[in-house]
């Protein structure tokens, strides 16, 4: 598939055409990334994790916790051995406080609304969320914005071509 043909179809559509190949594809780089998640996070086996943009969420593996996965690829998610649902980071089908903790490693940029998907992160998580974008992405300039506009106190880290943002939630929201 050439690049300007990549272009014209959706990032759903694009990971349903990749997701027999999407572990040879992205498989290492998603596992070194979650491996740094291990690093700077502190989940617990008994922890209620939720996982957005999850695809075939084959990097949970190297993480402690109980894991809830969503993304908008059927054909990815048919390869997630976690629970899991077909659903965008905008509209995300549960109650609101259902998760100690959120991640969403490298697939903001694919969302349809930052702003929308920040505000469904932060209503369904507890604790804290953790948010990875390439260092280069233009989703950065709109996630700060989203965290300004909303008053979002942040931390992040930066590992490799990644900075991960993390919201730490109890001592957060001031709307």
């Amino acid at each position: 598939m050439t690049a300007e043909k990549e272009k014209e179809i959706s990032a759903k559509e694009y990971y349903n055409i990749i997701a027999r190949r999407y572990l040879e594809l992205y498989g290492q780089e998603q596992l070194e990334k979650a491996l740094f998640l291990k690093q700077i996070s502190d989940f617990k086996e008994s922890d209620k994790i939720l996982d957005v943009g999850s695809g075939t969420g084959h990097y949970l593996k190297v993480l402690k916790g109980n894991f809830v996965c969503v993304d908008p690829s059927e054909q990815l998610l048919s390869f997630n051995p976690y629970e899991k649902y077909v659903a965008k980071a905008e509209h995300l089908p549960f109650p609101d406080k259902s998760f100690d903790y959120t991640i969403s490693l490298t697939a903001i940029q694919n969302f349809d609304d930052v702003d929308k998907a920040i505000d469904e992160m932060i209503r369904v998580t507890k604790k804290m969320i953790y948010i990875s974008t390439l260092q280069a992405s233009k989703v950065n300039k709109i996630l700060k914005k989203v965290f300004k506009k909303k008053n979002i106190t942040y931390s992040y880290k930066k590992f490799n071509k990644e900075i991960f943002y993390i919201i730490n939630l109890k001592n957060e929201i001031k709307k």
